[in-house]
């Protein structure tokens, strides 16, 4: 008796296992074939372009360029509110104007 139910009990794990092994769905759809197909192997050779670094840009930070200019610039303190210092300042101009032109021609 104890071998028979050793039997049934291997033969009903034994059809389990083929029954699961062909991982057919668990849900099939009615008057579909669900037939586990074994073919032969294709292979073929294909040239692909794999990307090995992503693209990058780069920030260049360029120093500031100097340079000294030197400018000769009036400067007029005060400005005048009466007849007496606009002729006061235009004499000082005058003055000015001649020492640069008796300046250059000496130069």
């Amino acid at each position: 008796m104890m071998k028979k139910l050793l039997l049934i009990t291997f033969l009903t794990l034994f059809s389990t296992t083929l029954i699961t092994a062909q991982n057919l769905p668990t849900n099939p759809n009615p008057g579909k074939c669900y037939v586990k197909c074994i073919t032969k192997d294709v292979f073929d050779t294909v040239t692909e372009s794999i990307q090995v670094q992503p693209s990058y840009q780069t920030l260049s930070v360029v120093p500031a360029t100097y340079k000294t200019v030197e400018e000769r610039v009036l400067e007029i303190k005060k400005i005048p509110k009466t007849r007496v210092d606009l002729i006061n300042l235009k004499r000082i101009i005058i003055n000015l104007l001649l020492k640069n032109v008796t300046n250059i021609v000496l130069s």
